[in-house]
């Protein structure tokens, strides 16, 4: 954000995250996984950071996890950037209000449609909330979460060493594609996707079923357009807006905390809040959190 507007105030933000730990809270909170999962969190100002937590940074592929990658190399085309090197991946940031909730989302996104990455792209004003079903509402307060405190550490202050490199254009958020891919007999189900979507606000989804691997059927979707999102939201909506009160009670509870810094772990389908009690690192380094001073 401050690489495109250096007068960007984070302090406009209630909740920074990454895509995937919204989907892990509403999974667990519609009762469809009980897997479990911790979500680092830091208190910046009145902006709650919330860090994905992974307990293994590598992994050693030894089944079969099907044709999606290889798909995507044949299905599209490596967009040129820096120096002439293809990207290895691309990463978005969205803002939108969630519920009342000021949010700034970063998420992976597989693709765009290359005739309209430049057209007028939705804009931060433009995603004033998801939709209307949601607009400004949470639920009644519940109970706080369980809150076990014990002495805090603070970690030494770190500087940022991330180099941006500004080439290109700007991609539309209008154009971003999601790719699926399915053996021909097991049909996609939306509401397993539909998540993905939402939080990301992807408009265009792609589905290719295969044989065997040889691929037969591509179909497209605009989840916007035909109501998909929608639909999501509306059918969804009492467990949305609990993922709007879990972070704002988040929020609050851990403002309680010396240093404000905590954890969240999800085991068999309870949640409970820890304060940090390690030497660990803040969430930003410190010359990025000096922009909420």
């Amino acid at each position: 954000m401050f690489a495109h507007d250096a007068s960007f105030d984070p302090k406009t933000l209630d909740v920074v995250t990454d895509r995937n730990n919204l989907r892990k809270l509403l999974r667990v909170i519609s009762q469809d996984s009980f897997e479990p999962f911790r979500i680092d969190i830091e208190l910046v100002g009145n902006t709650l950071l919330l860090t994905r937590w992974e307990s293994d940074t590598e992994e050693y592929i030894t089944e079969f996890r099907g044709f999606g990658h290889e798909f995507e190399k044949a299905f599209t085309t490596p967009k040129t950037v820096a120096r002439g090197q293809t990207s290895s991946g691309h990463h978005r940031i969205i803002q939108y209000k969630f519920g009342g909730l000021q949010m700034l989302v970063r998420f992976e996104t597989d693709a765009h449609y290359a005739h309209l990455a430049g057209t007028p792209t939705t804009t931060t004003d433009d995603i004033d909330s998801l939709t209307s079903a949601i607009k400004s509402v949470r639920l009644e307060s519940e109970e706080p979460t369980p809150l076990l405190t014990e002495k805090s550490v603070t970690s030494p202050a770190r500087s940022s060493d991330i180099k941006v490199i500004l080439e290109g254009g700007d991609v539309s958020h209008d154009s971003l594609i999601e790719i699926k891919t399915r053996v021909k007999h097991r049909r996609i189900v939306m509401n397993d996707v539909a998540p993905q979507l939402f939080f990301a606000q992807v408009p265009y989804l792609i589905v290719a079923y295969h044989v065997r691997g040889v691929f037969q059927t591509v179909e497209t979707k605009d989840v916007v357009a035909n109501g998909t999102l929608e639909d999501f939201e509306r059918n969804n909506v009492t467990e949305l807006k609990k993922v709007i009160n879990m972070l704002d009670t988040i929020r609050k509870e851990i403002r309680k905390v010396r240093g404000r810094r905590g954890v969240l772990l999800c085991e068999m389908g309870s949640f409970t809040l820890y304060e940090r009690s390690i030497v660990a690192k803040h969430a930003l380094p410190s010359d990025l959190l000096a922009k909420w001073a």
